[in-house]
């Protein structure tokens, strides 16, 4: 058998992140991944300002021709529009930036190799956990290492075959991403009816569709929806595409050909921390595997590059026992938000149509501009290290408002 210190299933930006810390720290670690690099993924390509960052801190320069977001723009059911206006915090910048996943994920893993971590490009057949010697099984072999990190994604074989996810608990999404010709320099997220799906009243439609400035005259075009623990409801996503480009034509947002349907990719989300442990014993999962994806906008790239660095650190610092220091760092910079914004979600999907009327109220143009502001902090997680001033205030009343709500869910529960 190979054994080495750490080993991690997965080579997304939580792996690689994790394997590039740890290699760099000394540890032996192997890097196993299904897929050979570069390889696409399901996704928006935003990078937002708190992953900028952190990859700063890390070392890695993200590429010079990415595209700068500004100013997001969140439009409600009836084509409201509200400007959650960017503005730099006290440790981000006030910017995030378009890359694709190929190049991205290809960024770090590249990293992860430069730094000594040892790919081995197999499919993942099982584990088998044990206190002194975890053991998995690949297509081609068998191999131990004293600690195991999950970082493959939402449907995590790690999680499941420790029965480390209870998918009745979990707060699941499907996206659906392709690119699309449009004459478009904005970012924008669009909140809309189900109605225009199906002919029935039902509300806001549980999730967004989003169109993001991009490349070459194409832009990341994709909906995502949230169907709490029912999967199947994923089903109607290929419709709300097709509805959604007729959506972006008719509020004079100029869109030309879907690329073809080959092209489109789906994912799984698995959101607020929701449905799995962060580990047990000396197996750690990270990133998506962890549930550690924004419930509002579904966004984890942040989220997973901080939980591979944070689960690398804990893994040096306490190599014994690391889950408890990392479930603490965890606690403190992730999961009081996610599992706070999770209870907006399930009430969201419980209550569409009230939430439709909420959101038309919050892109009211009566409401001060500051509210964008304000809400921008809020929906995309940035309120620490954001300055000190009113509009993060109003924020973290707004985060405190969303944490009395999970509080009041629990004691219903």
């Amino acid at each position: 058998m190979d054994h080495f210190d750490v080993a991690i299933v997965g080579s997304g930006p939580a792996g690689a992140t994790a394997a590039g810390t740890l290699a760099s720290m000394g540890a032996s670690v192997a890097l196993i991944d299904k897929s050979h690099f570069p390889r696409d993924k399901a996704c928006g390509d935003l990078i937002g300002p708190r992953a900028i960052s952190l990859l700063q801190q890390l070392g890695i320069e993200l590429p010079s021709d990415a595209t700068r977001v500004g100013d997001m723009y969140l439009d409600s059911p009836k084509g409201k529009r509200l400007t959650m206006a960017a503005a730099p915090g006290l440790t981000y910048p006030g910017h995030g930036v378009l890359i694709q996943r190929s190049r991205f994920d290809s960024l770090l893993h590249d990293a992860a190799l430069t730094s000594g971590a040892t790919p081995i490009y197999e499919r993942v057949e099982g584990i088998a956990a044990q206190n002194s010697n975890n053991e998995i099984t690949t297509t081609e072999r068998k191999i131990t290492a004293d600690i195991v990190i999950g970082a493959d994604g939402a449907n995590s074989q790690v999680a499941r075959s420790l029965n480390l996810i209870d998918d009745k608990a979990a707060l699941y999404g499907f996206a659906l991403r392709g690119y699309i010709e449009a004459d478009n320099d904005k970012a924008i997220i669009s909140l809309f009816d189900q109605s225009a799906l199906d002919g029935k009243s039902q509300g806001i439609f549980p999730g967004y569709g989003w169109i993001f400035p991009s490349a070459n005259g194409l832009c990341n075009f994709g909906v995502g929806i949230g169907v709490g623990s029912e999967k199947k409801a994923a089903s109607s996503v290929t419709k709300a595409v097709e509805y959604y480009k007729k959506y972006l034509q008719q509020r004079s947002v100029v869109v030309g050909d879907l690329e073809p349907e080959r092209r489109r990719l789906g994912g799984w989300l698995r959101m607020g921390a929701s449905g799995s442990s962060l580990g047990s014993s000396k197996v750690l999962l990270v990133g998506d595997a962890a549930g550690l994806v924004n419930p509002l906008q579904g966004e984890g790239i942040f989220a997973a590059i901080d939980s591979g660095y944070r689960a690398a650190l804990a893994i040096v610092d306490r190599p014994s026992s690391p889950l408890f220091p990392y479930a603490l760092e965890m606690k403190e910079r992730h999961l009081s938000y996610l599992e706070a914004t999770a209870s907006l979600q399930r009430l969201a999907l419980r209550y569409p149509s009230l939430f439709s009327k909420a959101s038309e109220l919050l892109c009211s143009p009566w409401l001060p501009k500051a509210i964008g502001t304000s809400w921008g902090l809020f929906y995309n997680d940035l309120i620490d290290g954001a300055k000190d001033d009113s509009s993060k205030r109003i924020a973290k009343a707004l985060r405190s408002s969303a944490k009395v709500l999970r509080l009041a869910e629990e004691i219903a529960a």
